[in-house]
């Protein structure tokens, strides 16, 4: 089975939160496939709008000193449990689809929200989201919203602010993205603004495999975008059209 891209931790010790899930997974009608109707069961194997999905339950919390919180209140504890939920083994690939990405984060935000987690870790980006927040924005993707970057892409500054790179993209795409611009009065606001573009449009539509040139957000401008040679990096640079 491929590593989980996606961790709840929960206030609650392992065996509580297992018989919750199984009540979840009677009162949602979703199939298990494995029969795992003891409530000491803590491995699930479910389907779910035909997705095949894989959830474990243990007790403790990995260790998330590293990652980045994303609108996490102070008052947040660590949690006592864990949740990880994975595609099924026979689905390598599906994260590179779009359509599959969506069924599976809805129904991630499903489980943390019946569950209420207290925040879930995406080890892609390797950040800690506040669990609310995941969900709201999962909702809103979902319906035809904006690919919820904030929550699962990590963006890095360099060269003093001028530069932003994403981690996390790659998971769904195969692709990340380094975003800079020529412009001296380019504020971070207006990368950030420019670089989330990029991630909903790649998360969404794949990566970019060749050289292309996009309209910019200002009409004087616009944006370059030259993939390196393997394909895993797109160089991409706001200039004066």
């Amino acid at each position: 089975m491929h590593r989980a891209p996606l961790t709840m931790l929960l206030d609650t010790d392992a065996a509580t939160v297992a018989e919750r899930m199984h009540r979840m997974i009677v009162t949602r009608g979703w199939q298990d496939p494995t029969q795992l109707t003891a409530a000491s069961g803590r491995e699930f194997s479910l389907i779910c709008q035909a997705l095949s999905l894989r959830v474990s339950v243990v007790d403790g919390v990995p260790e998330l000193a590293e990652y980045e919180a994303i609108f996490l209140r102070d008052e947040v504890s660590v949690g006592k449990s864990a949740l990880t939920v994975s595609f099924d083994h026979h689905l390598s690939g599906a994260q590179f689809i779009s359509p599959v990405v969506r069924t599976y984060l809805e129904q991630c935000a499903n489980i943390a929200s019946d569950l209420h987690a207290v925040a879930v870790a995406w080890h892609p980006s390797q950040t800690l989201v506040q669990s609310d927040y995941f969900a709201e924005a999962v909702a809103a993707y979902v319906q035809d919203g904006a690919f919820p970057a904030l929550a699962l892409v990590h963006f890095n500054w360099e060269n003093d602010f001028a530069t932003v790179r994403t981690q996390g993209l790659g998971w769904f795409s195969g692709q990340e993205i380094a975003l800079n611009s020529t412009a001296a009065n380019h504020f971070r606001s207006e990368l950030m603004r420019r670089a989330v573009r990029l991630v909903h449009d790649i998360a969404v539509n794949g990566p970019v495999s060749a050289p292309q040139i996009l309209a910019d957000l200002d009409p004087d401008q616009q944006i370059q975008l030259c993939p390196d040679p393997s394909g895993t990096l797109l160089n991409a640079r706001i200039v004066h059209g």
